[in-house]
Order: C-alpha cells, then sequence, then structure tokens
C-alpha cells in the first residue's frame, strides 16, 4: 500500500513539473492544475473552494476559449449563460455532486456571476510555473482578484468553477475561468 502511495505522489509531480510540449500541449492535465491554483488561492484567502463543472467546462469555458484562439483576441465573449440545456445539464451535475458531498441541494438555476481571461505566450517550462503565472495575472489585475475574492457559495452550497486553456497562433495560450452561483 506504502508504495502504491509513493507512486501516485510521484506521478503527480511528475506531471506537475513535467516540461511542455507547446506542439502536444495538454490543456486536461493543465486545466486541472489551474483550476486547483484558483481553489489553493482562494482557500488561502480565507474564500470557499468551488466545485468543478465538467458540463460547464464544455459548454462555457471551452467554447469561450476556442473563440478567442479563433479570433486571435483576448476579449469576453458574449455567451447565453441563460442557455436551457446549459442549466438542466448543470443542475443534474450539481446534483450528483450534492449527494457526493452530503448536501441538500438548494437554488433553482446557476449564474455566471464571474468571468476572468488571460493569454500569455509560450515561455514557462513546466504546468506548475504556467498555472502560477497565469493565477499571478489574475491576483495583480484589480477586476481579477476581486473575482478571484467574491464568494460564489454559501455554507450550505458550493459555487462551482469551471476553466479551460487552449494553444493558439503564434505561441499565445489562452484561458477561461468562470465562476458559478445558486439562484435561490
Amino acid at each position: 500500500m506504502r508504495n502504491i502511495f509513493i507512486i501516485i505522489i510521484l506521478s503527480t509531480l511528475s506531471v506537475k513539473s513535467q516540461v511542455i510540449n507547446y506542439q502536444n500541449f495538454n490543456n486536461e492535465v493543465f486545466n486541472k492544475i489551474l483550476f486547483n491554483k484558483v481553489n489553493d488561492y482562494r482557500k488561502s484567502e480565507g474564500l470557499d473552494v468551488v466545485q468543478h463543472s465538467k458540463k460547464a467546462e464544455i459548454m462555457v469555458s471551452k467554447k469561450n476559449t476556442e473563440k478567442m484562439v479563433s479570433d486571435d483576441i483576448l476579449y469576453h465573449v458574449h455567451f447565453d449563460f441563460a442557455d436551457k440545456n446549459l442549466q438542466d445539464e448543470m443542475d443534474k451535475e450539481y446534483e450528483e455532486t450534492m449527494k457526493k458531498l452530503n448536501l441538500k441541494k438548494t437554488g433553482k438555476m446557476f449564474l455566471v456571476t464571474e468571468e476572468i481571461i488571460a493569454m500569455t505566450w509560450n515561455t514557462s517550462t513546466t504546468y506548475e510555473e504556467l498555472a502560477k503565472t497565469v493565477l499571478q495575472l489574475w491576483i495583480n489585475s484589480k477586476p481579477h482578484n476581486e473575482a478571484l475574492h467574491t464568494m460564489f457559495g454559501d455554507k450550505t452550497t458550493p459555487g462551482v468553477g469551471s476553466c479551460y486553456s487552449k494553444v493558439g497562433k503564434n505561441g499565445k495560450i489562452f484561458y477561461t475561468f468562470n465562476f458559478f452561483s445558486r439562484k435561490n
């Protein structure tokens, strides 16, 4: 059992410290590292952590990031956050998460309360270093830092988050992080 635990720790460390091949960027690995960095920062600031939503990642963060990559410009993409399909999918996922956490489902629908975006060039060596760079950009930006310091949950209901990253043209990497709250 101890050997399995050591292997898990070593594999986790090796992924985080893995040298990035930008021609074969592993955004799935990076998105998890960035999501955890944001939650670690929020926790260090005495704030709630947000629960990851795969549905929101695919239906919101990924779409927005891919649009920025396609247009080759950093901007907040207009998206219909009142989309019934998005609401239904997130609600199902949320209900499952609340059951796993042994919490009671509250609220009627999700609202995107904040979106933070960034763009960097491919200068970081590891996924860990890149996640620290992106988080530091958001911390140094007053409106992004305010979003990072917003409470998205309450005592009975955790907030929800999603993020996505993608390499674009000329070595640019685009990032979107969305925060969601429940509307009662």
